[in-house]
């Protein structure tokens, strides 16, 4: 069994704490998956972005470039598409299937919509969350 390194603890916690509410399944419990899971998304590349280079396997950016990643959810996403090409990897999840989800957490998180998440919508944010983790830790 391999340790998590512990600056992948937040973004992890993030995770256990959406799978937790996603596996009771309340009305209420979706919700706060939907919003969690993608928070974690979201916090999993920004802290990559600001590790020293040998915590994360000796990747170098541009000052520049991770300024502009660190801008916002699309600027971060735009980051792992760089990542994935540079890796010569494909997106596990299409990148307009990770936007749609976020779009539905923004109608949660912000607009203060009661409504509860599809569990398709679920599905693909979990999927995303744990796609990208596993990626860059």
């Amino acid at each position: 069994m391999s340790v998590l390194p512990p600056w992948a603890n937040g973004p992890f916690e993030l995770i256990l704490h959406a799978e937790q509410h996603w596996r009771k399944g309340e009305d209420f419990d979706r919700r706060i998956a939907l919003i969690s899971f993608d928070n974690s998304i979201e916090v999993s590349i920004s802290t990559y972005l600001s590790l020293h280079p040998i915590q994360r396997g000796n990747r170098e950016y541009r000052n520049e470039d991770v300024e502009n990643w660190l801008n916002n959810y699309h600027t971060k996403l735009d980051f792992l598409g760089e990542e994935l090409r540079t890796r010569s990897l494909q997106w596990k999840v299409e990148k307009s299937h990770i936007i749609w989800a976020h779009g539905h957490r923004n109608e949660q998180y912000h607009s203060g919509s009661k409504g509860t998440p599809e569990k398709r919508v679920l599905s693909t944010i979990r999927e995303a969350a744990l796609w990208i983790f596993s990626l860059l830790y």
